[in-house]
């Protein structure tokens, strides 16, 4: 590095001094555009350099082959070589601009860059030619925001259905949206949205993954438990609500999945009385469904529903054709008068 500065020293010494009668390389009218003021730890930044052949007194010459363009930054009284870009050119006549975009990475750990003041050095050059002058700007390095979210390339795993009243687990993959490692504590926070009343429900829960660290862009998986028993869930149709969030840390996105909750018994049971009773069968069924119930039961209406709580047939017979159904599963809820009214889950092959 000591020797490629020297280099580049000299080249402004014979410039300066009128020795040469090469073409000069410089720095164009419009320097660097398109750096930020901020840059983020370990974030790759594209900015663009506008060289130019500045010519030498009454000589027109071209500029021919490669131009390679050096950058570096500012640490204190120290210059740190950061990357160099070539770029082959056919003609630069005396007096062209010629615009390149440069690529690098702002990498702490290969570069002592500082929080705050750096400033980026551009000298272009290339062989046979001179470097003029070369042009300084500068920007901020600072860490950026704690973001965590959901990675979407994965499976996220929502129960079709869940039972009120019981837990079951939500599988998603949650990531580090940063380009530097995370170590700290995740929450995550998760409520329902029911449907059938048209709000969100007032219960959040939480869970709380203490002690995660996770590497930049890394992805893990998840299982969260979640209790189906708050008094705002309805029947069918219900959406789950997950965020990630923490005091230091901002929600990049959130995950929704759709579960239906439903009151599931098995087959033949319950029994509200002991002579009112009911069964369902076939199941799984094919061509038709069948309802048996006790004489001490009156019959008011059977809706058939899919798992988006979408209402498929509604019946007042015992009987019901599911032959056109499409495959899948089905709930079919059985409704007596007098709240006794029961739903039960059954496939349709």
């Amino acid at each position: 590095m000591v020797k490629k500065i020297a280099l580049i020293l000299s080249f402004f010494c014979y410039s300066f001094l009128g020795f040469s009668q090469f073409p000069v390389i410089g720095i164009g009218e419009n320097g660097i555009t398109g750096l930020p003021d901020e840059v983020y730890v370990n974030q790759t930044i594209t900015f663009r350099v506008n060289i130019q052949n500045k010519g030498v007194t009454n000589i027109t010459e071209s500029v021919n082959g490669a131009i390679n363009i050096f950058a570096g930054t500012v640490v204190g009284q120290q210059i740190q070589f950061i990357g160099a870009q070539s770029v082959n050119i056919d003609t630069l006549f005396s007096g062209d601009t010629l615009s390149i975009d440069l690529t690098f990475p702002v990498d702490t750990s290969i570069a002592p860059l500082s929080m705050g003041g750096n400033t980026v050095v551009v000298w272009p050059a290339a062989f046979g030619v001179l470097t003029s002058d070369s042009i300084f700007q500068t920007f901020n390095i600072v860490l950026p925001p704690d973001t965590i979210g959901f990675n979407s390339n994965f499976l996220t795993d929502f129960p079709d259905t869940a039972e009120y009243g019981e837990t079951d687990s939500i599988i998603f993959y949650i990531q580090n949206k940063r380009k530097s490692t995370y170590t700290g504590t995740i929450e995550l926070w998760h409520q329902v949205i029911s449907d059938s009343l048209g709000t969100i429900s007032t219960r959040v829960d939480t869970n709380t993954l203490n002690g995660i660290t996770l590497a930049a862009e890394e992805s893990r998986r998840v299982a969260m438990p979640q209790d189906f028993e708050n008094p705002q869930y309805r029947m069918g149709g219900n959406t789950v609500v997950v965020w990630p969030a923490n005091d230091d840390m901002v929600s990049a996105d959130t995950i929704t999945g759709r579960v239906t909750v439903i009151v599931i018994n098995a087959i033949g049971d319950p029994k509200w009385t002991g002579s009112e009773s009911i069964q369902l069968f076939p199941n799984p069924a094919q061509d038709y469904i069948q309802i048996e119930y006790s004489n001490a039961l009156t019959l008011e209406s059977i809706t058939i529903t899919n798992e988006l709580g979408q209402t498929i047939l509604k019946s007042n017979h015992h009987r019901i054709n599911v032959d056109t159904l499409p495959k899948g599963v089905y709930f079919i809820t059985v409704d007596f008068g007098e709240e006794k009214q029961r739903t039960y889950k059954f496939l349709k092959q």
